[in-house]
């Protein structure tokens, strides 16, 4: 997911395909992981400045729109790779691509939505187990 979303990236900046270069998709690949995990570290509930929320009182719509736009400022993930690739003029060409935790949980939503069903499915049969095995 994250690969293929960086790949698009640097091919709507550069003109560039590096879907077929091993090395840059191994690069790719490493520095995706690398993302992944700050991403899914941050926690998602987050310090709110005190410039945010002060004595005053915001009314509700204002004071949740100033929280959402500093919670994307502060999840994002940057992906940087000198040298990815040198262009046919010799011209080094350098990937740079930032992930926001929203990007991020957008391009995984597809797939935390095909596993909800067997997790159901699992965690139902588990309980059914210890119901069947109590009697």
């Amino acid at each position: 997911m994250i690969i293929k979303f960086v790949l698009s990236e640097f091919k709507k900046k550069e003109g560039v395909d590096l879907s077929e270069d091993k090395i840059a998709l191994q690069r790719i690949r490493e520095a995706g992981e690398n993302a992944k995990h700050i991403l899914s570290s941050m926690e998602s509930g987050i310090e709110i400045p005190s410039n945010i929320v002060s004595s005053q009182c915001y009314p509700a719509v204002l004071l949740f729109d100033a929280l959402c736009s500093y919670a994307c400022f502060c999840c994002l993930a940057s992906i940087t790779l000198p040298y990815i690739k040198v262009d046919k003029s010799g011209k080094a060409l350098n990937l740079d691509v930032e992930l926001t935790r929203a990007k991020f949980e957008d391009l995984c939503a597809n797939l935390i939505e095909r596993s909800i069903a067997p997790c159901k499915s699992a965690l139902l049969s588990y309980l059914s187990s210890i119901f069947m095995s109590s009697k």
